[in-house]
């Protein structure tokens, strides 16, 4: 938060206005900021009380303060602050300015109250959901061996075979039941869509400018150790598909379940449009899975 006059302040006359002020910034009446009237005893009290709250920023100390203490101009018009235009309002600013930073060298480190104490998912849960092989309805762990394993098919095909035998060597039925992985808003979007395509991989490419292309390179968190803590993975990836931090790991995806019947009488690939007995859609995880990591 930008605070005219905090980059800026002259050397000279830091070291005059500290030894008018002393350490605690004692300083009454006025000061050379005419027209306005220097507040001393305000200023200090609020800074005291802000910093003693757990606020250390100082560029956000000093806007409280000065939104505070000097809502108006001189003339009673509303100040402009965050902006400083005129050299009374920065005299204003580079006083609070020395009196916050004396008063946060004081203080006391903030102590951070300890978090929930993680409650570790019961193991069952995933196990009851994660498949070794692509099945519509379960979590594939993608990996680079499966990932090449798979051929051409890939977990799409391999999928659909699953739900009907040979459905899964048809290219359109792969990208369709793709566009079912891609519309999951729940898991598969938010941890690995990004706007970014490949010509290596076309049956990669999802639809609506979003791709699930980042789950099949080693660039995301360890989705199956946030789980069994009971909390939802960090999606380690911008909007382009760049790597953002740490994180080795193949994508953890979810496979919806499919129309089967559809599949089999005519040969299409539909996502089921059936519901999780809570109303949300099976294109998603189920709710209890949620539940179980602490997701609403």
């Amino acid at each position: 938060m930008a605070v005219g006059g905090l980059g800026g302040l002259v050397p000279v006359f830091i070291a005059i206005a500290a030894l008018a002020f002393g350490k605690k910034a004692k300083a009454k009446g006025k000061a050379d900021c005419s027209p306005f009237e220097w507040k001393a005893e305000e200023v200090e009290l609020l800074a005291q009380q802000l910093i003693d709250g757990g606020m250390r920023g100082e560029a956000e100390i000093v806007e409280t303060i000065l939104l505070t203490v000097y809502p108006l101009d001189p003339d009673g018009q509303p100040a402009p602050w965050p902006a400083a235009p005129t050299s009374a309002h920065r005299c204003i600013v580079d006083r609070i300015v020395i009196v916050v930073r004396v008063l946060i060298k004081d203080a006391p480190p903030v102590v951070e109250p300890p978090g929930p104490a993680i409650k570790p998912l019961p193991k069952e849960v995933l196990d009851d959901l994660l498949s070794d092989t692509p099945i519509p309805g379960h979590f594939f762990k993608v990996t680079k061996k499966i990932r090449a394993a798979l051929g051409k098919k890939g977990i799409t095909g391999r999928a659909l075979d699953a739900a009907e035998p040979g459905a899964g060597s048809n290219s359109r039925n792969r990208l369709e039941y793709l566009h079912c992985m891609t519309g999951d808003p729940r898991w598969n979007l938010p941890l690995y869509g990004s706007s970014r395509t490949t010509d290596k991989y076309p049956a990669w490419a999802g639809v609506g400018g979003q791709t699930l292309w980042a789950a099949f390179m080693g660039r995301n968190k360890n989705a199956i150790k946030s789980i069994l803590e009971a909390r939802m993975p960090e999606r380690n990836i911008d909007d382009a598909g760049n790597k953002l931090g740490s994180g080795p790991f193949f994508g953890l995806l979810w496979l919806p379940p499919i129309d089967e019947a559809a599949l089999r009488e005519f040969g299409t690939v539909a996502c089921a449009t059936d519901n999780w007995p809570d109303g949300s859609s099976t294109i998603s995880p189920p709710p209890r899975f949620f539940e179980a990591i602490g997701v609403q």
